[in-house]
């Protein structure tokens, strides 16, 4: 399994998705070696086995018995400096070096040579897909299964290595994260990664139709496996009463495109037209945060939205589980596991119609991300009747039952099972 980041250290929700399902692979039976760029030591792993791509080229064991782990923990060392968030602007100056041949022919294919890359992101793909050979010869394994992007040139070199059946799974897509001016060179690996799977794996319905329509994958090829919620989120019997939470919406994730922060802040400035008792918090970090604080400011909306940064851990549950609604208007989202995790704590969620959560949690409001004055009318009608904000909560909380990473575990496994 080839994946990016890993908790604690994680910059959105792959992490967490690749943490939840591979606890639950693991606890039916499957055998998991997932390998990372780095590792720092603090990674809580011991239903499989870690291993890092970062550092000085020689691999080595590491001991981690201060944890008590099960599983062991292998570094195959070599510089790596990728987030999978990163903006067009955060691309450059990350190193120079050229690309893999397969990946050279799929860019080149697409009118994008290794001439073209210069000191940019896809050198630091280069270097995690350099040692895969090594990590391939030394494990045995049935299945490759990548998450996301920037694994996939990297698990197309350990199809051709090993001769095993390669699963590639789409949390989200550059035309997700940027829409239809999108990175063309991130386009090209992924069209590279999903047309060399034996199987794609979606988090929605929503994204297997943009995996289909845009790069040509066939719907026989493509299986729909939606996220779950992990234990540490099931619903708290201690939630905070709607009658005690301020008259608060949250955002919660990255300041970006795809996120659609900015429609947040416009709905914010319609909402405090109408009452302007109600707050809005702006929480995570991200390329268009300094635009939206100055969008507040623009507005006056300097003592209705506050920006408390990126949160993680107990500040996250703490931050909806306060909060009299959670709100994610995302304007592409393949998925979306923070409206469940607001649902866990018992926190009703406005989520955008181009969401694919919606799919599995139900007890929504939804609107399409660019429809503030319904974004606001919703708000402002919650925020005055606590009944409907309480059923809401009930409902989504009931729902969550059936939404766990169990489910996605057996769905997975019998995408293992029609290839191996």
């Amino acid at each position: 399994m080839l994946g990016w980041e890993y908790p604690p250290h994680i910059s959105g929700g792959l992490g967490t998705a690749c943490e939840g399902l591979s606890k639950a692979l693991a606890k039916d039976g499957v055998r998991i070696n997932f390998v990372v760029p780095h590792l720092f030591g603090d990674e809580q792993a011991s239903h499989m086995n870690l291993h890092s791509c970062t550092g000085d080229l020689q691999p080595r064991a590491v001991s981690f018995s201060e944890t008590d782990r099960k599983g062991s923990l292998k570094l195959t060392q070599i510089p790596s400096l990728l987030s999978p968030y990163l903006n067009e602007e955060s691309y450059q100056g990350l190193g120079t070096g050229r690309v893999i041949e397969g990946l050279s022919n799929a860019l080149a294919a697409g009118g994008l040579g290794a001439g073209h890359y210069g000191r940019d992101i896809f050198e630091e793909v280069n270097r995690y897909t350099s040692v895969i050979g090594e990590i391939v010869e030394d494990n045995e394994f049935q299945v490759i299964h990548a998450h996301d992007w920037m694994t996939y040139p990297a698990a197309v070199a350990a199809k051709h290595y090993s001769d095993k059946p390669l699963v590639v799974h789409a949390h989200s897509l550059e035309f997700d994260r940027a829409g239809e001016n999108g990175n063309q060179r991130i386009m090209e690996v992924e069209r590279y990664g999903l047309q060399n799977a034996d199987k794609v794996i979606a988090v929605s319905h929503y994204t297997a139709s943009i995996v289909n329509k845009r790069y040509g994958v066939p719907l026989d090829k493509l299986e729909v496996v939606h996220n779950g919620i992990g234990e540490s989120f099931r619903v708290s019997k201690k939630s905070i009463a709607h009658n005690q939470r301020p008259k608060l919406v949250v955002y919660l994730g990255r300041v970006t495109f795809q996120k659609g922060p900015d429609w947040f802040v416009r709905c914010a400035e319609k909402v405090a037209r109408k009452d302007s008792s109600i707050k809005f918090a702006l929480a995570g970090s991200g390329d268009m945060l300094p635009s939206c604080i100055a969008m507040a400011k623009d507005a006056g909306l300097e003592k209705q939205i506050s920006f408390p940064g990126f949160l993680k851990g107990a500040k996250v549950k703490a931050a909806l589980a306060n909060a009299s609604m959670y709100m994610m208007p995302s304007v592409s989202e393949p998925f979306g596991i923070s409206a469940l995790e607001a649902a866990s704590l018992n926190t009703p969620a406005l989520i955008s119609k181009q969401s694919g959560v919606g799919e599995v949690l139900r007890n929504t409001l939804r609107a399409d991300f660019w429809d503030t004055d319904l974004m606001a009318e919703y708000v402002v009608t919650a925020m005055k009747h606590q009944e409907l904000r309480e059923d809401l909560a009930s409902n989504a909380a009931k729902e969550l039952e059936g939404i766990t990473w169990d489910h996605s575990s057996e769905s997975t496994r019998k995408v293992y099972n029609q290839l191996v």
